[in-house]
């Protein structure tokens, strides 16, 4: 989130000659390739709007170095003023979506615009729910929700009962255009179970399929020298909205990129 660092690694990568690929693998997820061919081929026509949830339980449990503004954000910056929370929580844990617009669209962000709600977990130093709209340079409007507005279940090892009823994450896609609209769940297919040890009936999904196109894409990349489709030069300007919303939060204004 450091644009100095991050001109770092780009110049780092490029001296190096080695390859580097960015983790965004819902780009696999085989849902989002059906929705993606539906939208190239025409299904919707000329898109005109995108609305997108990445929300999530906080992997603040399992993951503790998310819970650390300095380690998931890379320093400590007040969210706004006269508000003791920090930077780094749920929209740093979610840039599947703001990636999969750009990507989606073949634009850049014009305007955003975006608000953070009362945390619904009080131990933790950062944000875990907000809301973001804005405007893409081609004239697409958008509204994403990237938050943990999922409830977990705090085991001391993640596990069965982690999750809680529905499911654990909800990463949904509408795209509606001047022809159509198709509406996507791209964490649809999922196991059901009695939630034993805990006795919670709980859900999980079945998504690891998506990771076998993420690394096939990156061993063919190695073994051919050639450039990942999401790449640091092509990452840059999500992490750049994704900044321009905390910019948002914090003055309380539209932010033009």
């Amino acid at each position: 989130f450091d644009m100095v660092e991050y001109a770092q690694m780009e110049r780092l990568v490029k001296e190096s000659g080695i390859t580097f690929q960015i983790e965004l693998e819902l780009h696999y997820n085989p849902v989002v390739m059906r929705m993606k061919e539906l939208v190239k081929n025409g299904a919707v026509g000329e898109i005109d709007a995108f609305n997108a949830t990445n929300i999530t339980l906080s992997p603040v449990w399992a993951f503790p170095w998310q819970g650390v503004p300095e380690k998931s954000y890379g320093k400590r910056v007040q969210i706004k003023e006269g508000d003791d929370r920090f930077r780094g929580g749920a929209l740093c844990d979610h840039p599947h979506i703001f990636d999969m617009i750009r990507h989606m669209t073949g634009s850049e962000f014009d305007s955003i615009y975006a608000e953070v709600a009362p945390n619904i977990r009080p131990d933790i130093e950062e944000e875990d729910m907000l809301a973001v709209v804005g405007r893409m340079k081609n004239g697409t409007v958008f509204s994403l929700d990237p938050s943990w507005s999922r409830a977990e279940n705090r085991l001391k090892v993640p596990g069965p009962g982690w999750e809680v009823f529905p499911k654990r994450m909800e990463v949904n896609i509408t795209v509606a255009g001047d022809k159509g609209v198709v509406m996507t769940d791209c964490f649809g297919p999922n196991v059901y179970h009695n939630g034993c040890p805990n006795d919670r009936y709980t859900v999980q999904y079945t998504y690891f399929d998506e990771w076998i196109g993420l690394i096939d894409e990156f061993v063919d990349n190695i073994r051919n020298h050639k450039t990942p489709l999401i790449n640091l030069r092509w990452h840059k300007a999500t992490i750049q909205a994704m900044n321009a919303c905390y910019e948002s939060i914090a003055t309380g204004k539209v932010v033009k990129l």
